[in-house]
């Protein structure tokens, strides 16, 4: 991809040194830009939902989570098909966004996992969690990219003949 083209792939407006920069990532680490800059609105959106399941409907901690993951995670999809990964097309939305579902699952299981181990294993940590936390999102944001661009994402739509 040459600098013009990833040029229409940073919004109008940004500033003109940050455009450059986004550019000179190149597709794929525009594409993983986009991907953090969902993700951080995806949990946004879930943990709103999350309160709202609690304070407003009175919802417990567990069926609050499993609706708010549904909801952020629908987001994601929706946010990753639209604008992350928008020239990557050609599957069904519906087959696409049960394929993210479950591959996000993946990612999230990664996500625990690195925070659980590192809690119960390493004395930092397990000193100051929200460490472990961080270290989680990485190994899952990793892997969540990684499976999204490869397994949901990854027909691109054949050109016009």
């Amino acid at each position: 991809m040459t600098e013009k083209e990833a040029a229409g792939d940073v919004p109008a407006g940004m500033p003109r040194l940050l455009a450059l920069a986004l550019v000179r990532l190149g597709p794929v680490g525009l594409e993983f830009f986009r991907f953090g800059l969902v993700g951080t609105a995806g949990f946004v959106v879930d943990a709103g939902i999350l309160q709202l399941c609690l304070s407003l409907f009175g919802l417990g901690p567990y069926v609050g989570r499993a609706i708010s993951f549904a909801v952020g995670v629908t987001f994601t999809w929706f946010c990753n098909r639209h604008f992350t990964f928008r020239r990557r097309g050609g599957m069904h939305w519906f087959r696409q966004w049960s394929r993210f579902v479950l591959l996000m699952l993946l990612g999230g299981g990664l996500n625990y996992g690195t925070y659980a181990a590192l809690v119960a294993w390493v004395r930092p940590f397990g000193a100051h969690p929200v460490l472990a936390v961080a270290a989680g999102s990485l190994a899952g944001m990793m892997v969540n990219f990684t499976t999204a661009r490869h397994l949901v994402f990854h027909h691109r739509p054949s050109p016009a003949a």
